[in-house]
């Protein structure tokens, strides 16, 4: 969405699905946790990232005592996280690393989810937490792909934000109790994963009770599109299977789209979409269309939704999605988009979003190709959107 700042959750590889981590950011919506996000922010600003000792001392130790844990002494880039101040049962492994630390880098010696994920198979551990105090990671030992997947909270970005709900997500899966073990061994967050497990099922078959009531308004809006009465065997059979088709290529679009890999962060291009199929809908309903014209130009429309680069409107320099969102949001200027996508990789430093100086060095960049004030601050947004950078 352009105009608002991006969520500060990410899940990559689900560890949670995204629709359990909605019904619980839908039950804490009213939660008033401004007084952690108050705190938070305080830390935040005023932490000593001179170096990993102070930047813990500063800022990530007071976080983690204040989530319940009991931590032990920084030992190189991990501190152990104890059940209580026994310090008898380590429940989990903090690995930390520097404020200007990409958690994403997998260059050999800085491959830090493979360093934590080692390290927690070493001590026998399940759970733990990457973070370069921005970011919040949380990653399980027994996921098909460990090094891969984690749930991700931008603590920077909350802060920014300032969303009391996400700040009570953040409590809610970074907190002692998660990773408190009953007596079956098990924690929380194994009770987290099952709830969410559940939450995809009911919906996988939700949909799956209404696949044939969806089915057949499909089949009966192609048939009232022709405005017949009668059909022979032969025609119903092929409305049916175009129905199926139409309906198999809906779901391909919305299952691309949950997992980002359609363009919906550039709206230009969905505006463009949006219009070309008002466009036929509105034909058909004037019958300036036959039915297969219709269905074929359906199926070519839903085939550049699927794949962006297709469309003959873009040049072939504009071979990411990010260079087309600019091209799109920029009046169409080939040139201004290439030279502004490079100026901003050139410029970008490692988790700059949410954080003030760093998203500083990008609004000077975009100053250099833009004027107008407002124009700025919606191409900033839109550069923010884009996961490229």
């Amino acid at each position: 969405m352009m105009g608002a700042s991006l969520s500060a959750v990410e899940n990559r590889g689900v560890l949670f699905a995204q629709v359990y981590i909605d019904s619980i950011l839908a039950s804490l919506k009213d939660a008033h946790e401004f007084a952690l996000l108050e705190t938070f922010s305080e830390w935040f600003v005023k932490a000593d990232r001179s170096s990993l000792v102070s930047y813990v001392s500063s800022f990530i130790g007071p976080v983690l005592d204040v989530q319940g844990f009991v931590r032990g002494e920084l030992s190189g880039n991990v501190v152990h996280l104890f059940e209580d101040r026994t310090r008898e049962k380590v429940l989990s492994l903090c690995y930390i690393v520097g404020s200007d630390e990409s958690l994403d880098q997998t260059t050999k010696g800085k491959n830090y989810a493979v360093s934590l994920v080692m390290a927690l198979k070493k001590t026998g551990l399940r759970w733990g937490i990457l973070t370069n105090g921005h970011n919040w990671r949380l990653y399980y030992t027994r996921e098909k792909a460990p090094f891969e997947t984690f749930f991700q909270i931008d603590v920077g970005k909350v802060v920014e934000n300032r969303n009391a709900p996400e700040v009570a997500l953040f409590a809610h899966f970074f907190n002692v109790r998660s990773f408190l073990l009953d007596e079956k061994g098990n924690c929380q967050l194994e009770a987290f994963r099952l709830k969410s497990e559940e939450a995809t099922r009911e919906i996988e078959e939700h949909l799956q009770s209404k696949m044939e009531d969806i089915l057949g308004k499909i089949c009966m809006g192609f048939i009232k599109s022709e405005g017949k009465n009668v059909y022979t065997e032969g025609e119903k059979r092929t409305v049916f299977n175009n129905s199926i088709y139409l309906l198999y290529r809906l779901l391909f679009i919305l299952y691309a789209e949950a997992r980002g890999f359609l363009p919906v962060q550039n709206p230009k291009y969905y505006e463009k979409m949006s219009l070309l199929l008002d466009t036929l809908i509105r034909e058909r309903r004037q019958k300036a269309l036959e039915y297969e014209q219709y269905l074929a130009q359906i199926v070519e429309l839903t085939k550049q939704v699927q794949n962006p680069i297709s469309s003959t409107s873009y040049p072939k320099t504009l071979n990411t999605s990010a260079k087309r969102a600019l091209y799109d949001n920029l009046g169409n200027d080939e040139q201004l988009a290439l030279k502004l996508d490079e100026a901003i990789r050139n410029t970008k430093k490692d988790d700059w979003r949410g954080n003030r100086i760093k998203e500083r060095e990008v609004r000077y960049v975009i100053r250099r190709y833009v004027t107008d004030a407002a124009e700025i601050q919606r191409i900033f947004e839109l550069i923010r959107n884009q996961s490229e950078y």
